[in-house]
């Protein structure tokens, strides 16, 4: 179990300098992510994600609070607060994350937070008065899937 409570405590350390390399390294090729922004990613999405968000991201600060290791995995608690969108309105988020890993890779982490108080730190008075409806929750998650599509195709055309 203290392996599995070293890749975590890895892969923050990682978030916390901006290494997506060694956070992408973390994951096994066929993992599962989740967040109830993203949703549903699947294999390389996941780093991909993760590479797109700390490429992008300005004063971004991560900081990790309890980690525990489970037989299967384990679970983290951290924070992230940075300037959200063209308005750059402060957004802290308290998340909890819970990892299944196998084989030293991570194959499957599910992030959790409250989306609502997220949407209204991010999105200002649409996110505090609209945030509870379906509407807006899926206009943000297709918008952020829309992003890392787009972002993958233009690093995949860089590459090439």
């Amino acid at each position: 179990m203290e392996e599995h409570k070293a890749i975590i405590e890895r892969f923050y350390t990682a978030f916390q300098r901006g290494d997506y390399t060694t956070m992408q390294s973390l994951y096994a090729k066929d993992a599962y992510f989740y967040d109830p922004v993203f949703q549903e990613l699947n294999g390389e999405e996941a780093g991909n994600m993760w590479e797109m968000l700390l490429r992008r991201s300005k004063d971004l600060k991560i900081s990790l609070g309890k980690v525990e290791a489970t037989p299967e995995g384990g679970t983290a608690i951290w924070k992230a607060q940075y300037p959200f969108g063209k308005k750059a309105r402060l957004v802290n988020n308290r998340i909890k994350a819970t990892f299944t890993i196998r084989d030293g890779l991570i194959i499957r982490h599910e992030d959790n937070f409250d989306l609502r108080k997220w949407m209204n730190q991010a999105l200002g008075w649409q996110g505090k008065y609209l945030g509870g409806l379906p509407f807006l929750r899926k206009q943000v998650q297709k918008k952020a899937q829309e992003s890392l599509k787009k972002y993958i195709i233009k690093t995949q055309n860089t590459q090439n």
